[in-house]
This record gives C-alpha cells, structure tokens and sequence, in this order.
C-alpha cells in the first residue's frame, strides 16, 4: 500500500515539475485590449451590423477576416476583445434593401493591453459603372449626397500598408469632379479634405476621410470606371469615456517620429515646405532621391516653421525639404538634403523621437519656397 501511494506521490511531482518546465519554455498569449465602438450611418445608429477585423490588407481583399463581432444593438454598440497586435478594422451592415460599408482611417492599428473606443461610419455601398474608352476613374467624391470642394484624392496599390501620404498619384479636386487616366492596374481609391487646407498630417476631427467601399477597383483597358466615392466625418467621440481612449488619443500619447523647425538666412520661420522621411539605405547617394516618388512619411511645415513626421518602424531615414511634391524635381523648384550630418538623416527605432532637426533655406532663382513669416 505504502509502495503505491508513494508512486502515486512521485507520478504526481513528476507532472507538477513538467508543468513547471512546460510553462516556461512554451510562450504566454499576448495581453488583451478591448475594443468597443458604435457602427453609424449618416442618419444614426446601424442595427445588427458586424465589425471585421484582419491582420493584414490581403486578408481583408480576400475575406478572411481574424474575428468578426457579433451583430450591433439598437444604439450600434459592440464589443470584444483582441490580442496586441496590428490590425485592420472594418464594417458592414445593411438597412433596409441597402448595403452599407466602413473602413476606419486610421487603418493599421496598434491595439495594446488598453481598453479603446473605436466608431465606425457606413456610407452605402454603390457599384461602380464600367463603359468603354480610354483607361481611368471617373467620378464625383460626395458627403452627405452633395460634391465636396477642395478635396485630395489619392491612388494606392494594394499592396501598400497604411494608405498615406501620396501614393501612386495624388490630385487635388476643386469642384468633387475627377477624371484620372491612369494605366491598368488595381488601385485603392481614397479622398480627404482636411480642415484648414493642411494635406500632410493624420487625420483629426472635423476632417473628411472618403474610402471607396468597392476597393481595390481594377482598370482594365480600354475601360472607365464610374464610380461615387462617399466621406465621412471625422470624429470620434460619441459617448463612451473615462477609462476607453481614442485612436487619436493613444496615437497622441506615443508621437514617435522625426520633428524640428525650418527658418530663412534670418532666421524667420517657412511656412508650406514640404519635409519628407526617405525609409532606405544610407549608402544611397543624394541623386537617387531626387526621382523616388513621395510616400507616407511626409510633413509641412506650419506658420512657426515647424514639422512633425510620425514614425512608427524603425529603420534609416534621409530627410529631405521640398517646395512641391512629386515623382521627381522639376525646373524652378526646391530640394535640399538635411546637412546636420554626413549622411543626411537619423536611424529611428521605434518609441523614439528625434528632435531638432533643424535647416535653414533661402530662395534660390525664382524658386518659391513656400513664404517667410
């Protein structure tokens, strides 16, 4: 009796110790946020739609989504949980005999062990017309049913990861009307108007971000794309508080990036100068940079001649001043490499912030720089 309890005793020791051991080698899960938010449209709250959520954009073209919610209550409400992490947000729903479609702005984010408010606006999902005739995308970027005026719509492939900055091409549309001839290929289609006329910066409340709900949209040869490209208003509260933060407020919280002021031979701050982040090699010689086309990592300058540029991968970056934005310098405009080091730039680990990169400029020829204040 004696010779089985104490087997029984070391059986149970040994597996106490390999759990032990077990526990060690194998990895914890992640720490879990929670996510709650409210789907809208723009006449109020959307019933029994879900929120998707994915790891990547491929995922999200081709439907396969990480978690899906359950459906909305009566006031849009819902809720669940999700491992840190980066991911894409999205959701659908339907009222009535129509479908409706959002994809939040902020797109990819950074979800920690924190508890976060995230609404989403639905626009109706309308589909695009095809006619024959030379390649592009033809349409009107509306809010509220009506054109928006002085709004930027930019083109990205579907394989870039944020959707920011310029993309493949950015326009700027006066009147909501835009006619782009552009080479076959698949695009994702996306407008913004920003208050105060300032292109380059995240998105903040009072901003229009317009996401077409058919991307990528694929144009073929010999075929133009009709399509209706709907907005919505940037804002994020609505109701919820205390211990949930915002996109916009956590991203407030970890401003890691590149910041500094720009300032003529007098010393009077430059307001308009474009400042852009090149990601690459720092081998790279200053002629490669004049002919790579402008991507996400870009600033203007404000009326202190001050910049910011958000960073958020670590990696060498080369900084650059700019007068116009665009694939490569044209005649009569301004380019300067930073020259407070050898090589023109900083290496950046994320959770940094490098400050007081400074340059002084001057108007050279009948270049314009932008305006001294």
């Amino acid at each position: 009796m004696s010779f089985t309890n104490s087997r029984i005793k070391l059986s149970f020791i040994h597996s106490i110790a390999m759990l032990f051991l077990f526990s060690g080698l194998m990895p914890l899960p992640s720490l879990a946020g929670t996510i709650e938010g409210r789907v809208f449209t723009e006449s109020g709250a959307l019933k029994d739609a879900k929120v998707y959520v994915f790891k990547d954009y491929k995922d999200l073209q081709e439907g396969s989504f990480y978690l899906i919610s359950g459906a909305t209550d009566q006031e849009g409400l819902y809720k669940f949980d999700l491992p840190e992490g980066e991911y894409y947000f999205v959701a659908k729903g339907s009222l009535g005999d129509k479908d409706f479609f959002s994809y939040h702005g902020g797109n990819p984010i950074s979800i920690g062990n924190q508890k976060m408010w995230l609404p989403l606006i639905a626009n109706e999902v309308k589909m695009p017309v095809i006619s024959d005739a030379a390649g592009s995308l033809k349409g009107t970027i509306t809010f509220k049913g009506e054109p928006v005026k002085d709004v930027h719509i930019s083109l990205y492939e579907p394989g870039d990861k944020s959707f920011k900055g310029l993309g493949f091409r950015t326009e700027r549309i006066e009147n909501g009307v835009f006619n782009l001839a552009v080479p076959p290929n698949k695009y994702v289609v996306i407008a913004r108007k920003m208050e105060g006329d300032h292109m380059m910066r995240p998105l903040k409340s009072g901003d229009l971000y317009c996401y077409y709900p058919q991307n990528p949209v694929e144009v073929k040869p010999g075929k133009i794309i009709h399509m209706e490209l709907p907005c919505s208003l940037k804002g994020e509260k609505t109701t919820k508080g205390n211990s949930y933060q915002t996109v916009d407020e956590l991203r407030e919280s970890f401003r890691f990036g590149i910041k500094g002021k720009i300032t003529d031979r007098d010393a009077k701050p430059v307001q308009g100068i474009y400042i852009i982040a090149f990601k690459g090699d720092p081998s790279n010689n200053f002629a490669s940079y004049r002919n790579v086309q402008d991507k996400a990592n870009i600033s203007r300058t404000d009326k202190n001649g001050e910049y910011f540029i958000p960073l958020d991968s670590d990696g060498f970056y080369r900084i650059v001043a700019r007068n116009k934005l665009g694939a490569r310098t044209g005649e009569n405009e301004f380019f300067m490499l930073y020259s407070g080091n050898v090589r023109h730039g900083f290496d950046f680990k994320e959770g940094q912030v490098i400050d007081n990169v400074n340059m002084v400029i001057e108007k050279t020829g009948d270049v314009d720089i932008g305006g001294s204040k």
